[in-house]
This record gives C-alpha cells, structure tokens and sequence, in this order.
C-alpha cells in the first residue's frame, strides 16, 4: 500500500482493481479441450476470439499495513471494444466505470467523480494493457511490459513486469494462471509487499457472442 497519495491518485489505485478484475473474463472452454502444449501465441489467439459481458467475482487484498485481509464481492461488465464497469456490492456499494476514456467513481451516497486517463499516465497503461490482454494483442501489451510466459500441457502462465519506473512504482508483477483459453486466477505484487487476488465464481459468466 503506497502512502500519501492524493485522493485522486488513491482513486487510481482502486481503479487499477477494475482492470484486473475483468481480465478474468476472457475463456470458458475447459481444459480438456487441450491435448496439446499451447503457446503465448496460441493462448492469445484464443482470447481475440472471447467477447463477454457479465460475471461475479470475489477480490481479496492483503497489506503489510493491515492484520486482516479484505474481501471484495460484487459484479463486473465489459462491453467491447472499451467499455468497463466494476460494481462492488461487499462490504460496501462501491462503483468505477471506464467510458471513452474516463474513470468515473462513486462509493456510498457521495457524488461521483471522474479521472480523466489522458492525465494519469499509470492508469492508462493498465487500461491499455489490459484491453490488449482481452482483445490478444501482445504486440500493444509488449510496449508496456515486459511478457512471460511459460506452460505445461493446457495449464500456463503469463506474468507481466512494468517497463516505465512510474509504473514499477505501483506494480511490482501481474500474474496470470489459466488454463487452456480460460483464465483462473489472476494476482497483482505492489512493491511494498501487498497484494490483491481476484477470482470469478464458478458457473456465474455469462457469455455474449
């Protein structure tokens, strides 16, 4: 957890959660579909092909700051090419979407606010970044990280490193687990030691083609 942030830098952090819950989105095919080692290039290709809407996700944190870990519980929506939305429903009613090109956010009966991307340079790499991730294009997700990848059989791993030093300020890693087309976990490593694990609830995706 990074201290003396402004509010809307705090703001930013929370909306990198956005990103990376949705990520969780792009593969429903089981594993067993898979008899075969599968590549970055392959793995890739098979997301371009995802397009979902709506899904439940359980997201937990964990700080060195803090003693006990936080649990997040609520809804996410992704309606191609760019449109976001993160609704927490637990413990608190939290909401941030992604609409060309700005954040807006809102918790509780306070009144919304809004980040305009162009002017958080950090966040627009997540942003961009991570629609890469959805759509399969590495070639736009290597100019911002550093990819690795490794496999075995269906069962694979791509962990992202941040390439620019305002952004290694924030992230550390992000990491990947799937398998076959489908990813089933997904952690982001801060710097400081805190991380944050965000996972979809089995059998709530619903899929839109």
């Amino acid at each position: 957890m990074i201290t003396g942030m402004s509010r809307a830098e705090k703001i930013q952090g929370r909306a990198i959660g956005l990103v990376l819950c949705l990520c969780f989105q792009m593969g429903t095919a089981v594993a067993n579909n898979y008899n075969t080692d599968v590549s970055l290039k392959t793995v890739m290709q098979a997301l371009a092909k995802k397009t979902y809407t709506k899904v439940r996700f359980i997201e937990r944190k964990s700080s060195t700051m803090l003693t006990d870990v936080i649990q997040l519980e609520g809804v996410l929506d992704f309606k191609p090419p760019a449109y976001l939305l993160k609704i927490v429903l637990k413990p608190h009613f939290e909401t941030f979407e992604l609409k060309q090109g700005v954040i807006y956010y809102a918790r509780g009966n306070d009144g919304r606010q809004q980040l305009e991307l162009e002017q958080y340079p950090v966040l627009k790499s997540f942003v961009t970044a991570y629609t890469s991730l959805l759509s399969g294009r590495l070639d736009r997700l290597e100019r911002d990280y550093r990819v690795s990848f490794t496999s075995k059989k269906y069962i694979w791993r791509v962990q992202l490193f941040p390439r620019a030093a305002a952004t290694q300020d924030y992230i550390s890693e992000i990491r990947f687990d799937g398998e076959g087309d489908n990813v089933v976990s997904i952690v982001l490593l801060e710097p400081g030691g805190d991380t944050s694990t965000t996972r979809i609830l089995p059998g709530k995706i619903v899929q839109s083609k």
